[in-house]
């Protein structure tokens, strides 16, 4: 970090605590939103395949939620309330080292799981007769284990990557960072840092497979079998209209053929539509900006990318905690049993099968 950088952030100290707290008060309502998605998906009457891929979705959110809350009080309350030094503890970046690994596990295992939902509802649409042998409990069980030792795995070549360094900063009297470079006593502090800057092929690697395969990519992907997806439900309801329109000319006096009714199945698709939606929004600009750092450099990733890094992750928090919305205003039996749970007599909640 160059003398610039150090002034800059030295002026940036007094702007974090709104964006400390903001995150903080955002990942404790995503923890209240996740956690009682687990509750209700998880209910003997909701158990169901589909419902068990949001459940593992809502529970790596959940995780990812409650390993942001240590980075968010460490980069941006404690910053505020103790000197650099006594910030920039060795301890303190073990814990945001260790954040940063288990956050690329969850954050795989987040976009696998997304695939796997876009995947699922395309068979029930799509393959409808196949779906009961394809996407069974046993085989969603199956590959949702897959998926988290895959991500494990996928973190292998990782774990070099960022490596705690000691580091000396000029701070002023005060403790915090010096405005002018030449002024201020010399202090040691310990700062997580990327290992492969020196490296330029493994630079581009790293970057290109995080950014272009692990977001950009998976993101196009469900893009598409959502359109798919979206074809098919006009396809249905254009179905439903012409058996509508042949029912009343042959029957004119029918009371079934002047309504007609949306399938369950189409209110459930048109859910996870929006689940996918809010996935593509909260992680394509993140893998845009990883992909842009591939082929831009190290001086795009400090000017561009680095900075808006937080913003990011806060998009993603604040989407993440919209998927409680969704369920709660789409599905009604999310709804029902939901409200059921705060309920002190639980004999009202519906022992009908699952639908989500």
């Amino acid at each position: 970090m160059n003398c610039s950088e150090d002034e800059l952030q030295y002026y940036s100290y007094g702007d974090q605590y709104l964006c400390g707290y903001t995150n903080i008060l955002t990942c404790i309502i995503g923890a209240f939103f996740h956690t009682s998605i687990i509750v209700v998906y998880t209910r003997k009457n909701m158990i169901s395949s589909m419902n068990t891929v949001l459940v593992h979705s809502s529970a790596v959110t959940l995780l990812s939620t409650i390993v942001y809350l240590p980075h968010s009080w460490h980069e941006f309350i404690r910053a505020n309330l103790y000197t650099i030094e006594k910030h920039r503890q060795e301890s303190w970046e073990i814990i945001s080292l260790y954040s940063w690994h288990l956050n690329a596990v969850l954050s795989y295992t987040s976009t696998g799981i997304a695939i796997m939902m876009g995947v699922w509802r395309y068979i029930a649409v799509i393959h409808p007769l196949k779906e009961r042998y394809w996407c069974n409990m046993r085989n969603t069980r199956i590959a949702i284990a897959a998926l988290y030792a895959v991500a494990i795995v996928a973190l292998i070549p990782a774990i070099n990557e960022m490596k705690i360094v000691e580091t000396y900063k000029i701070l002023g009297l005060d403790g915090f960072m010096a405005k002018n470079c030449t002024a201020g006593n010399r202090t040691k502090i310990y700062e997580m840092k990327i290992q492969i800057e020196d490296n330029d092929f493994a630079y581009f690697v790293t970057f290109i497979w995080y950014g272009l395969l692990l977001k950009t990519l998976p993101s196009i992907f469900l893009g598409a079998i959502s359109l798919k997806l979206i074809l098919a439900l006009r396809k249905a309801k254009n179905f439903r209209q012409q058996v509508t329109i042949t029912r009343s000319q042959s029957k004119p006096n029918s009371r079934s053929s002047k309504t007609t009714r949306t399938d369950p199945t189409d209110r459930t698709t048109k859910m996870l539509l929006m689940i996918l939606a809010i996935f593509i929004i909260s992680e394509l600009p993140d893998g845009i900006f990883c992909t842009l750092t591939a082929f831009r450099g190290k001086e795009f990733f400090h000017k561009y990318y680095y900075p808006s890094w937080e913003l990011i992750t806060t998009l993603v928090q604040v989407c993440d905690n919209l998927n409680f919305i969704v369920f709660y205003t789409m599905s009604n039996q999310f709804r029902v049993t939901f409200k059921a749970l705060f309920r002190k007599r639980n004999g009202d909640m519906s022992d009908s099968p699952a639908n989500t």
